[in-house]
């Protein structure tokens, strides 16, 4: 399968994409400026993802697209330029009828009594990871083409070992510590192994360690 990965460069891009190349796939790495090792199976290309035009030539060679679009925690305009961008991605792949995974943030998630995650988020941080919430509100309902929505845990460990963990849809997971937590190697691995099935089309999921 030939996957584009947006956002490849990043912090779970580059999880995805070694995740990605060690299931066999071929891997469009898509980022502004991101620099790859040299791999038979990978391609790095350089976009914008404001920039449909160029992202439609790019996506429309994928069957599958995972975005783990960011626009940089240190970005002061972080919340408006992820929701832009995520609506750019959207609009080049109902274009295209091309699949796409979003990998969002716990901040979309709901705590046990049915109160979004974010907002019990510290004042400084609430509106930058509001987001995923927002996207996944502007998406859920949408049937128009073929998407499944990811919310990891809310702290992703970067760590390369694997271990076991728990999925979920619309809730919060917390492990045995009492803490949201996913490895950045699960949670690459689960993408490309287990999210990419068609049965998981038009739905949230979530992950978190045991």
């Amino acid at each position: 399968m030939k996957l584009a990965i947006i956002g490849a460069s990043g912090f779970i891009g580059r999880e995805l994409v070694k995740a990605a190349l060690f299931k066999g796939h071929y891997v469009l790495a898509i980022s502004r400026s991101g620099k790859f090792d040299n791999h038979p199976q990978l391609e790095s290309i350089h976009c914008d993802v404001f920039d449909e035009e160029k992202l439609v030539e790019v996506l429309r060679r994928a069957d599958l697209v995972i975005s783990s679009y960011n626009s940089g925690w240190t970005n002061p305009n972080l919340y408006q330029e992820y929701i832009d961008g995520s609506k750019h991605i959207t609009n080049v792949v109902k274009r295209l009828g091309v699949r796409v995974i979003y990998i969002g943030g716990a901040s979309s998630l709901l705590q046990q009594n049915g109160e979004p995650l974010y907002h019990t988020t510290p004042q400084e941080w609430k509106d930058k990871v509001k987001g995923a919430y927002d996207l996944f509100e502007l998406i859920k309902e949408d049937q128009s083409f073929p998407w499944t929505f990811i919310s990891p845990a809310a702290e992703i460990l970067p760590f390369d070992k694997h271990e076991k963990y728990n999925v979920g849809g619309d809730y919060v997971l917390f492990n045995s510590k009492g803490k949201s937590q996913i490895n950045v190697a699960d949670l690459a691995k689960f993408v490309v192994e287990q999210a990419i099935q068609v049965n998981n089309i038009h739905k949230r999921l979530t992950i978190c360690n045991i």
